[in-house]
């Protein structure tokens, strides 16, 4: 076999089923977190919760979040049911057109880059309207450092994009976590020359190399981004590209929003407010980026497919063995978080200049936040069922209300529980928000066929099971919190884990649970296919 063709029929370039793409996702999502965990480690132990962390978690927020609102939130989830359906009329053509999309988001997003340079402090206020003296010159500072950021981040989901449409998600999740690996190397490396700019570099070395690994991949092996046609653009095409585009673009950056509608308030608290707030948002996502984003990732380009061939039937039971996964892991781990979230925040973080309070702060906040885990996780499932749909209406009026909600309960809620406050914000709203989901669903007729009582028995079932996570979570809290070192803490940890997680598989399996059922067969498919290849050779 040639070079070429070994290439060609590598793992890594092959396209993966739903539940190989899951567990692809999940396994290299689970070390890009520890990666950023390491990564979050460093910054806590160099810089600590102080007014210069705040400016600079500012400053990446904000051309994160600008860019990311246009192509890798709205661009890379539209783009999926829409290269999908063009490229079962007309390949060549779905290539052309994704080129001048390409293009065209290229120019828009450089005049706002220079926009953005030149005015840094209307971003900033906008954001962080607290923010005087100091942290706003620092914030000026490294914004117009971080430009480059997000503009490599928005591309890099775009591309993203394309892959999944193709249902490859090995090569980029491989690349992302490479390209991740730069940001600790320098923040160890400069850290001691040049400071918290260490972090800059290593940011931007990190978007470079990802970005450039996936574009010059389809540039050269699919053949992308070589012929635009500009003089031949359908305008009309485009312009029904964009009304699909504009509120998809709030609505997939919905997770971007909240965090600015967060940080904005806590900008109005004590200085390291911020720097708090974007360490339990670390922890919390961290099992929403391995399991649920994972499942959602894996599991769009089907729901798109499955729309446009209108296979209603398998819809619905793709969606309800998502939902049951999703059910069964997400609601032990926010009992989890919302119990041991001090122990937790002690091992991952205090040390250094990383102090107490900041530990007792950011535990409070996790544990406000972990009261919604697994509605915000089922919302990700919901809002891109409603995509695969191509309505972008429904969740970008959902999206307003929640804002809005979020943004009031901020403010309200910042005044009597600080921080904490802020979290538990974010989780009412996203509650409201999953609620107005389920009945704009049933009343779409979107999942014909499905049993919504069906659904709500198994969630009750794991609730059920989950009451063994409270009961032994609080039996060993004190065990652990007592612990007297870093590896004392860790160990106390893993033997509270133990019991906890070995009580929730047995009663699993005497209650018959969907989701268990679910992965146990993934698991031997799985455990079967690896003796298989170690047969063949």
């Amino acid at each position: 076999m040639s070079i070429k063709n070994r290439i060609k029929n590598s793992r890594i370039l092959r396209r993966q089923h739903i539940s190989e793409a899951t567990l692809i996702i999940a396994a290299l999502t689970f070390f890009s977190k520890l990666i950023g965990y390491l990564r979050e480690a460093l910054v806590a132990n160099y810089f600590g919760a102080t007014a210069q962390t705040d400016a600079f978690v500012i400053a990446m927020l904000i051309p994160s979040m600008v860019f990311g609102l246009i192509a890798a939130g709205g661009l890379q989830s539209i783009i999926i049911p829409v290269y999908t359906e063009k490229k079962k009329i007309n390949p060549d053509k779905a290539r052309i057109f994704i080129n001048q999309v390409f293009f065209i988001t290229f120019i828009l997003l450089a005049i706002l880059s220079i926009f953005i340079f030149v005015f840094p402090e209307f971003f900033i206020k906008l954001v962080a309207y607290g923010f005087e003296g100091q942290r706003l010159t620092l914030a000026t500072k490294f914004i117009r450092y971080l430009i480059a950021l997000g503009f490599l981040t928005a591309f890099t989901g775009f591309l993203t994009g394309l892959f999944q449409t193709e249902k490859q998600f090995l090569y980029p999740a491989l690349i992302s976590v490479t390209g991740n690996m730069l940001i600790p190397l320098s923040l160890i490396l400069l850290t001691n020359r040049i400071g918290i700019n260490s972090w800059t570099i290593g940011e931007i070395s990190s978007a470079s190399f990802t970005f450039l690994a996936l574009f010059l991949f389809m540039f050269i092996r699919r053949g992308f981004f070589k012929n635009f046609a500009l003089k031949n653009i359908e305008w009309k095409e485009m312009e029904h590209f964009g009304k699909l585009l504009l509120p998809i673009m709030f609505v997939s950056g919905l997770s971007f929003i909240n965090q600015i509608v967060d940080k904005s308030v806590a900008s109005s608290l004590s200085a390291g407010s911020i720097a708090i707030l974007h360490w339990a948002q670390m922890v919390y996502i961290l099992p929403v980026g391995i399991l649920s984003t994972s499942l959602a990732t894996a599991i769009y380009p089907t729901f798109s497919s499955l729309a446009v061939e209108k296979d209603f039937s398998g819809y619905a039971e793709t969606f309800r063995k998502t939902i049951s996964i999703l059910a069964y892991t997400m609601i032990p781990i926010s009992i989890i978080f919302i119990f041991l979230s001090e122990p937790i925040v002690k091992i991952l973080f205090e040390r250094g200049a990383f102090t107490t309070n900041a530990t007792n702060a950011t535990a409070f906040a996790i544990s406000m936040y972990s009261i919604g885990l697994f509605i915000y996780s089922a919302n990700d499932i919901m809002t891109r069922i409603f995509f695969s749909f191509k309505d972008t209406k429904t969740p970008f009026y959902r999206s307003l209300v929640t804002v809005g909600l979020n943004i009031v309960g901020n403010i309200t809620l910042s005044k009597i529980l600080g921080t904490g406050g802020i979290a538990l914000s974010t989780s009412i709203s996203s509650t409201i928000g999953f609620f107005m989901y389920v009945h704009m669903l049933r009343k779409r007729n979107y999942v014909k066929g499905l049993s919504y009582r069906g659904v709500i028995k198994e969630i009750s079932k794991i609730l059920i099971a989950s009451i063994s996570v409270v009961i032994l979570s609080c039996v060993f809290k004190s065990y652990i919190i007592s612990a007297k070192g870093f590896f004392n803490t860790i160990g106390r940890f893993i033997i509270a884990f133990i019991p906890i997680t070995a009580t929730y598989i047995l009663l699993s399996f005497i209650l018959r649970l969907e989701g268990f059922k679910t992965l146990s067969t993934y698991a031997k498919n799985f455990t079967i296919k690896i003796k298989n290849r170690k047969n063949l050779k």
